[in-house]
């Protein structure tokens, strides 16, 4: 079973995601994410993954997508909570450095000092332990 809550901080909204991301749920998040940046006027978008399944292509598809329109909406898109396989999943398609990835919500809510802004800076970020 898959649920979503979302929370409005100013312009920020907090998607705090739970369960599987199956193929209906990847389609609702697209309008979700679309919504909040083109109509609601949110300037940043974190995305907690703390308690979801292991990312697939549909999923890391829409997060790319998502990022595209971020970018072009001069907006944010933070990571927050993407742990073991999930994380090893992006890392093996370099995508580890694409995304602006945080341990926890808290931490995708503060602003990054200017030189962590650029592509790649996720130095912050703790690489979590990847069970075999």
């Amino acid at each position: 079973m898959f649920e979503k809550a979302a929370e409005r901080r100013g312009d920020c909204l907090i998607l705090r995601l739970r369960g599987k991301l199956a193929l209906a749920e990847i389609a609702d998040l697209r309008k979700t994410f679309w919504q909040s940046l083109t109509q609601d006027g949110a300037r940043k978008l974190v995305v907690d993954f703390s308690e979801t399944d292991v990312l697939n292509s549909s999923s890391i598809a829409l997060l790319v997508a998502t990022k595209n329109l971020v970018a072009k909406k001069k907006a944010e898109l933070v990571l927050t909570g993407v742990g073991g396989e999930s994380y090893a999943l992006l890392e093996r398609a370099n995508l580890h450095r694409y995304f602006d990835l945080r341990p926890t919500v808290e931490n995708g809510l503060a602003e990054r000092p200017p030189a962590q802004r650029e592509e790649g800076a996720d130095e912050d970020y703790e690489k979590p332990l990847i069970s075999d």
